[in-house]
């Protein structure tokens, strides 16, 4: 039934004018003009007198459009034309058709992809938007066969577990290698004799014929066990709401569609389309073991694992116990979304895993993924904190408190127990086991101070998570992080002579994993003496050297112990200094006795002292004896140069009445030297001198004092000369008696140059000796007065006779 009233509106017409007036009315269906007479048109024509009134009735047809049973409301123009003139008048016209109707919040409902054997509510508000009551009931429009297909079946593989180690992953992997064997053999087997294209498709022959069968044989579900709405019939008042509620209940591996129709009574039909489809879930991770390798420990380590949807339903994912963030705290392992909610269907997800280490250390750990309602999927998470290093081939500094030692030893039992953890020990005997701990290896000094190391910036780095470091200004105004300052190294020049300058040859080597950036300080030690060729190293690759130089030069510094520290900062690393120490000295010497007393001494004898130098010092010393200034003469220079040459020959082959014998040599620290002192006398004087003993690259030298007589050997005659009186040739001739006196303390030897033959036969023996020095001297033992020549130098020097002077020779013979 039409739920709508027909109405009618009166229009009064005059004539204001004192003409007769033609008037032509026109208006557009459903609106009618209804005539005096009844009849109902849309076009009339009336000629009005002056002062004359015409009522007209405008109707309003409520059947229009009957057929869609929607409430509307229409407007038109009554047109007023004249014949007597071309104005034109207006009249407004407006009419309302009332229906029962309703307004749905949505008109396609599509549950999407739903998990198999599980149900899925959507919920609509529905309105009634008339000015009457609505009375309405819901069934579905079976005339049109409802869509009811299976979907073909998805296997899904569950997602393994991730167990503490890897092996899971390798049976795994075995068990999928043998699953393809067995795939691979089963279609061998239905090839029979043909080509493999053929067995193929008699293959897919066979499966799709199968699947047809079970598509026969597969019972038809009622549509009412698919969909449901509730409720199914009801009331609505004008204005108010209802929410209607429809579900769908997802058989396996189905996908379903059907038209729900909403019948108001005296009123349209609403139809709602309703689609579902229900499935499994499928999904898979591109890995479930994430190695990060060597990351720094202070820096956030960053890595995507890939969730994708296999399937055809809409996958729900979070993580458990896990924060979420860009920026975890040291230790927290924190899982992000690229992008928030549900993964469609088909799609992919990437989450972000982001560890921070916090401490130089390996690290395992664990998060899980809970995928729809299937069991968490347990992600693993495996690295090593590690920070920038190099090395340097010095030895360490030490401390005064042991914590460097301690450290040693702790380095030294995790390695070893490290070493234990990896060996085998599995099917070893007792015997083994203890011929294995006598010839087990210790970790090198190097694995050893690369432990030692970790463990120290791990104790830093563990002490920054309770206790803040504090923050250092830098020269700029900025705020520089505190940094760990590992053990230094020490570079000791030893002793150093003032006035030499030293060079050692470093290296340096990055024994990190990564290429590291460090800078050298070297504005600590301007004016030190110390110089090191190095100031920044920029990106050196993991496992180079280089090598720089360090220079000491002691000039202009004060002897004693000299040191100093240069620190070396790595970019994003610890710091450590590099401690530098020299002792400058001068060579010196420590001489036994520096006063030399010889006493009396005949002139051509000589009295030899011999002392002791020793080298107490740490440096070795070169020392050297020369005549003092006093002694030289100066050089004219007027003199000719082969006059100066003769004069400096003649110098240099007068004997010097105190020498040094060795005049120079060379001791090593610690070493001894026995050198004599030889006095020997020119004339019978008093002796005295300064001998002094000079030291290469020292200011100090060494003063020996040097006392001594000359005693000449002197005869008094009571003669100066003899007069004898004359006498005949032929005669007896006359005698002189000359008295000669020893007026020395000791015992004086006479003899004739003329007249002597042994002294002649002895200068003859001395000539032929040899053994001379540059002065010509020839040392011998002491000669008493009337001894001879030493037996030695007799036996050496043997004379042949000759026959020219018998006598000399028998005489000789007879002497000796």
């Amino acid at each position: 039934a039409v739920v709508s009233t027909q109405s009618t509106g009166p229009l009064k017409m005059i004539n204001v004018s004192t003409l007769p007036l033609t008037v032509t009315l026109m208006l557009n269906y459903p609106f009618l003009l209804v005539l005096e007479s009844g009849i109902e048109t849309e076009e009339t024509t009336v000629c009005l007198q002056s002062n004359e009134a015409l009522k007209v009735r405008v109707q309003f047809d409520p059947s229009y459009k009957e057929e869609d049973w929607i409430c509307r409301s229409l407007t038109s123009q009554l047109t007023v034309t004249y014949k007597e003139h071309p104005h034109i008048d207006y009249v407004n016209l407006m009419g309302e058709i009332f229906f029962p109707n309703l307004k749905f919040e949505d008109q396609n409902i599509d549950f999407g992809c739903i998990l198999n054997d599980t149900e899925c509510s959507r919920y609509v508000t529905v309105t009634n938007t008339s000015r009457l009551t609505v009375n309405y009931q819901w069934y579905f429009n079976l005339h049109e066969k409802p869509v009811v297909k299976a979907m073909p079946e998805v296997i899904v593989h569950p997602a393994p577990l991730i167990d503490s180690n890897i092996e899971a992953e390798e049976r795994e992997g075995a068990q999928q290698e043998e699953e393809e064997e067995d795939v691979t053999s089963e279609k061998g087997s239905c090839s029979g004799s043909g080509s493999p294209r053929e067995a193929e498709s008699e293959l897919e022959g066979f499966i799709s014929d199968h699947d047809e069968k079970r598509d026969e044989e597969k019972p038809v579900i009622p549509i009412e066990q698919i969909f449901d709405i509730l409720p199914l019939h009801g009331t609505i008042e004008p204005g108010d709401s209802q929410t209607l509620q429809f579900s769908f209940y997802g058989h396996e591996n189905s996908d379903n569609s059907v038209e729900a129709v909403c019948q108001v009574e005296g009123g349209p039909k609403y139809k709602i389309q309703l689609k579902g489809q229900a499935a499994l879930v499928e999904y898979s991770f591109d890995k479930h073991f994430i190695d990060l390798g060597q990351v720094h420990y202070d820096q956030i380590a960053v890595a995507e694992i890939e969730l994708f949807n296999e399937g055809r339903i809409p996958l729900d994912y979070s993580t458990i116990n896990i924060a979420e963030g860009a920026k975890p705290t040291p230790g927290q392992l924190t899982v992000t979304a690229v992008e928030a909610g549900q993964i469609p269907p088909f799609s992919s997800r990437k989450l972000v895993v982001r560890y921070y280490p916090g401490v130089p250390a390996c690290f395992d750990k664990l998060f899980k993924v809970q995928v729809a309602h299937f069991e968490p999927d347990v992600i693993r998470v495996v690295g090593e904190g590690v920070f920038p290093r190099i090395r340097l081939d010095l030895p360490r500094y030490g401390d005064q408190e042991g914590s460097y030692a301690s450290f040693l030893a702790e380095a030294h039992e995790t390695l070893c127990v490290e070493e234990e953890r990896h060996a085998p020990s599995s099917g070893r005997s007792k015997t083994s086991k203890a011929s294995d701990t006598t010839t087990q290896s210790f970790p090198s000094e190097d694995a050893l101070e690369c432990e030692a190391e970790r463990l120290m910036v791990k104790k830093f780095a563990e002490s920054l998570a309770f206790t803040p470091a504090p923050v250092e200004p830098t020269r700029g105004g900025k705020k520089k992080k505190a940094k760990a300052h590992l053990v230094d190294y020490f570079l000791d020049f030893g002793h150093v002579v003032a006035g030499n300058t030293c060079s050692q040859t470093v290296s340096v080597t990055n024994n990190g994993f990564f290429p590291v950036s460090f800078s050298v300080d070297r504005s600590v030690i301007v004016g030190s003496g110390f110089f090191l060729g190095l100031d920044r190293v920029r990106q050196l690759p993991s496992g180079e050297t280089l090598t720089f130089n360090v220079t000491f030069d002691p000039k202009s510094i004060e002897q004693g112990v000299h040191s100093a520290i240069v620190p070396f900062n790595i970019i994003g690393g610890p710091t450590f200094s590099l401690r530098m120490q020299a002792h400058v000295t001068m060579p010196d010497l420590f001489v036994s006795n520096d006063m030399l007393d010889f006493g009396d001494v005949k002139c051509g004898e000589c009295c030899i002292i011999t002392i002791q130098l020793f080298n107490n010092n740490q440096v070795a010393c070169s020392w050297t004896c020369r005549p003092s200034s006093a002694a030289k003469k100066k050089k004219d220079r007027m003199i000719p140069m082969y006059r100066r040459k003769q004069v400096a020959k003649m110098e240099k082959e007068t004997p010097q009445e105190f020498q040094l014998i060795p005049s120079s040599g060379h001791l090593l620290p610690g070493q001894r030297r026995n050198v004599q002192v030889k006095f020997m006398p020119l004339e019978e004087t008093r002796y005295v001198q300064k001998i002094p003993i000079r030291m290469a690259q020292s200011t100090r030298k060494i003063i020996l004092t040097a006392v001594g007589t000359g005693m000449e050997p002197k005869l008094d005659f009571n003669m100066g000369h003899a007069n004898f009186d004359p006498i005949l040739p032929h005669s007896l001739g006359d005698e002189k008696e000359v008295i000669v006196s020893n007026p020395c303390p000791f015992p004086v030897e006479m003899y004739s140059l003329e007249f002597d033959k042994q002294y002649l036969l002895e200068e003859e023996i001395l000539r032929g000796t040899l053994g001379y020095n540059e002065q010509g001297m020839l040392l011998l033992p002491p000669r008493n007065a009337g001894d001879k020549l030493p037996d030695e130098i007799v036996r050496a020097y043997e004379p042949e006779p000759t026959s020219a002077d018998p006598e000399v020779t028998t005489e000789a013979e007879e002497e000796a």
